[in-house]
């Protein structure tokens, strides 16, 4: 009698997951086209990038990395409708992917709180060790008035990154909704010292001196040099890649607003440089490159680009400012008082701008109007320190 053949277990199971694939290929949902918005208004670099991009998708349409691509540079187009509908089919494509809803949630924060705090605990399913995830969970909680979920998001954050600012400004904000202003200074003084370029940090700090009655140290941190990173922004990859797709002369200038305020003004100088062949005509944008320039140490170029701004507006107060600052420096006292006094003709309650025509003054030998300048600035702003040294120096001559 011959003998029955066992059939191969391993063969069964591979030709079992073999079908599993087959019938999921057939029944998945159809991959629909890519979104094809009106571009009429759009940049023409912003319109050539979305139209290859949505060509690859075509091209490629069951690639989830391709359809987040196209989503990330609807996104950073400011067309968050489109960038949702790329998003989607990249979820559906890959489903174990944390990127995707993360990036729906990031995009639906500020128009529908409620639906991107859900993508949020989607994408925290998929990965709960991603700290700017649990960041944006926090901030989002904390404008719902959930107060003790955020603080909870903030310390899971905390865990994850010991170094986030962030979080400790998140926690200090919260201590000071309810009544604890210890806790909040304990939390913003670490946080002061892990990025003491932090403006928001700073701020908050000085309210927390207020409030604890502490009214000298809360003067010392409104006064002087003051902190100049833009904000808090937590560390974040995934949404840094958004916005490095973007190619519209907005998001460069702010890309180049960011890098500077940074600390990262060659950066902010290729960024505007961008911006400026983009729009040539725009004395902003070369004003903008010039502070750069100044930034970082390129006194001439900073020189030629204000000038450049002066040329296209000549009554802008900001370049006008920079370049009596630029000219200051090269000892050109004449010119720069010309600039400055320029400058406070056409705004006389700017506070900055009479205290460098002050300087500019005091450099040139011409003390008492100095003085005036110096006082002019301080009664503006109280808290200007190095007005009322300049205006003590040139008082006592």
């Amino acid at each position: 009698m011959t003998p029955v053949k066992r059939p191969n277990s391993f063969l069964i199971a591979a030709l079992l997951v073999m079908a599993a694939a087959m019938a999921w290929w057939l029944l998945r949902p159809g991959i629909p086209a890519p979104p094809r918005p009106d571009l009429s208004g759009s940049e023409p670099r912003v319109v050539e990038k979305l139209t290859r991009l949505s060509q690859a998708v075509s091209a490629d349409n069951d690639n989830p990395d391709v359809w987040g691509r196209l989503g990330s540079m609807y996104l950073a187009s400011g067309l968050d409708g489109e960038a949702l509908d790329c998003f989607a089919v990249a979820m559906q494509l890959a489903p174990r992917d944390f990127r995707w809803p993360y990036l729906s949630g990031y995009a639906l924060r500020d128009r529908n709180p409620d639906a991107a705090l859900a993508s949020f605990e989607a994408a925290e399913r998929l990965n709960d060790n991603y700290a700017a995830l649990h960041l944006r969970k926090a901030d989002l909680l904390l404008r719902l008035d959930r107060s003790d979920e955020a603080a909870a998001e903030y310390r899971h954050s905390l865990d994850l990154d010991p170094r986030s600012s962030h979080a400790r400004l998140g926690l200090a904000r919260i201590a000071l909704l309810e009544n604890r202003p210890e806790e909040a200074l304990d939390q913003l003084q670490q946080a002061l010292q892990l990025q003491p370029d932090h403006w928001e940090v700073a701020r908050a700090l000085a309210q927390t001196y207020s409030v604890l009655g502490n009214d000298e140290e809360a003067r010392r941190l409104n006064s002087g040099d003051r902190p100049t990173q833009v904000s808090t922004e937590p560390d974040d990859p995934v949404v840094a890649a958004v916005w490095q797709e973007a190619v519209d002369s907005n998001t460069m200038l702010v890309r180049g607003a960011d890098a500077l305020f940074s600390g990262n003004p060659e950066q902010a100088v290729a960024e505007f440089a961008e911006v400026v062949a983009l729009r040539p005509d725009s004395s902003e944008h070369h004003r903008w490159l010039a502070d750069a320039y100044a930034a970082s140490g390129r006194g001439a170029d900073a020189q030629k680009s204000y000038e450049d701004a002066l040329a296209i507006d000549p009554e802008s107060i900001p370049a006008l400012m920079g370049l009596g600052a630029i000219r200051l420096a090269n000892n050109q006292f004449q010119e720069a008082i010309r600039n400055l006094q320029h400058a406070v003709e056409l705004d006389d309650r700017d506070a900055t701008a009479n205290f460098l025509l002050g300087s500019a003054r005091e450099a040139n030998g011409e003390s008492g109007l100095a003085a005036q300048s110096y006082r002019a600035a301080t009664t503006i702003d109280a808290t200007l320190t190095p007005a009322w040294a300049g205006l003590a120096r040139t008082s006592e001559t």
